[in-house]
């Protein structure tokens, strides 16, 4: 009986020492299969021999070895509702100005309330919009300001702001202005023509004239001098050419 029990005891430890021994042996050979296969990421022996294959965020190439970025963003169903930015091995989603991505579903974005932060930055009435919002004032006078979050009121729009040449609106206010050669009077509204503008000018093409004149005529008394001078002296130089020199006077003495 007791030998009988020893020899089971003796076949179950030889039959799990084989199946380790087996499980060892077989992994060794995949290992040594797999590293003669040449596999860049993951390997596995199956039944057909070494496979390849590609951590999360890669795929196998068209030789079925190496392995390349998976493009999530370019998948038919793109997880992300906005905006899907790739990466190597990954893939991040983000949001549209206006919103903020989900804390608990990062590929979801949720519309940002604006008004409920300092009113969105509105003088007067902010009001929220899918992805945005908008300003807008409470009184029917008044506009919104070029930021478009002021309000204001456009002087200019009524009477010229009684300004009699030039109108400018500013926020909270207007200013006049007068257009080239005029200056703003003390009442700040109304322009007179300035007394030195024409009269400047003027003088200045007087005097221009003058400058010019001058010029012109001190031109031509140098031509006409130095034609006199020229001709008078062609007229010398011809006259002792062409003058033969008189005899002088004999006296003859008869003896």
């Amino acid at each position: 009986m007791a030998d009988t029990i020893i020899h089971r005891r003796m076949g179950l430890s030889a039959i799990v020492t084989f199946l380790v021994l087996s499980q060892f042996t077989g992994i060794v050979q995949s290992q040594t299969a797999c590293d003669s296969y040449g596999c860049e990421q993951g390997c596995t022996v199956g039944a057909s021999g070494p496979e390849c294959s590609c951590d999360n965020g890669y795929v196998l190439d068209d030789y079925g070895l190496n392995c390349h970025d998976k493009d999530e963003c370019e998948e038919s169903v793109n997880v992300c509702t906005h905006i899907c930015t790739n990466s190597i091995g990954s893939f991040g989603c983000s949001c549209f100005e206006g919103y903020t991505r989900n804390q608990i579903l990062v590929f979801l974005c949720n519309d940002v309330d604006e008004c409920v932060i300092n009113n969105g930055g509105c003088e007067d009435v902010c009001t929220n919009s899918e992805g945005s919002y908008n300003c807008s004032c409470i009184n029917s006078t008044y506009t919104l300001w070029s930021d478009g979050h002021q309000c204001d009121i456009n002087e200019c729009a009524d009477d010229n702001g009684g300004c009699e040449q030039v109108c400018t609106n500013t926020l909270g206010d207007f200013n006049c202005s007068c257009e080239d050669g005029y200056y703003l009077t003390n009442d700040n509204k109304t322009c007179q023509e300035s007394p030195t503008t024409e009269t400047s000018l003027d003088k200045q093409k007087d005097l221009s004239t003058e400058v010019t004149v001058s010029i012109v005529i001190g031109v031509v008394v140098l031509v006409t001098a130095a034609v006199v001078i020229t001709l008078t002296v062609i007229y010398c130089v011809k006259k002792s050419i062409v003058s033969p020199a008189k005899p002088h006077a004999r006296n003859d003495v008869t003896q």
